[in-house]
């Protein structure tokens, strides 16, 4: 018992093997997965903890967020807190269905949901932050090298400060300031 006690916590984290290739371990996994993998609240019950991992821009320079749900139930036209001032309503989202993208109404616990919007940042969080999962890395690393970099000609530095506002905003390791007093682009990764 206090071995599924600590697996449910996360203190515990067991190795399993086997071979799908070969059909050796399936049945055994299937099991486990069947026995151990369980939310201990009621699916829907709880209430909604997300973090946003991943920003993605369409062709037609549409901005999606990808949110991993870690608990509740997130409802099309929810309003959601997304800090202790701001709120967001969720008008559009999808859910990845069998390798294809689906519009959806809800999206439970451990579901992956996308959301069309223009205000979340990445690790953003949706809900109470409380119920996030423990986390033991940095979230925001110092930067290991730092450099300027410049457009050839004077007319496409709008054109690179463009391009360098989308890539960091995907990256959080990524980061970019122009210099006050020189003007320069300084780029920290």
């Amino acid at each position: 018992q206090e071995e599924n006690r600590r697996f449910q916590n996360g203190t515990l984290f067991p190795v399993y093997h086997g071979s799908a290739k070969n059909n050796l371990g399936i049945r055994q996994l299937i099991e486990v997965i069947a026995s151990k993998f369980y939310s201990s609240t009621p699916e829907g019950q709880s209430e909604l903890c997300g973090q946003v991992f991943k920003i993605e821009y369409s062709e037609k320079r549409r901005r999606f967020v990808y949110v991993r749900i870690y608990s509740g139930t997130l409802h099309l036209r929810d309003v959601i807190k997304i800090s202790e001032k701001e709120k967001i309503k969720i008008t559009e989202m999808c859910v990845p269905t069998n390798g294809e993208l689906c519009s959806s109404d809800t999206a439970c616990s451990g579901d992956i949901v996308i959301l069309p919007n223009d205000v979340l940042q990445l690790n953003s969080i949706l809900g109470n932050e409380m119920l996030l999962p423990q986390r033991t890395f940095i979230e925001n690393p110092l930067p290991m090298l730092q450099t300027t970099i410049a457009a050839k000609k004077s007319e496409q530095r709008e054109i690179l400060l463009g391009a360098l506002t989308e890539i960091s905003d995907g990256d959080p390791l990524l980061k970019y300031y122009v210099d006050t007093t020189t003007h320069e682009i300084i780029l920290s990764f």
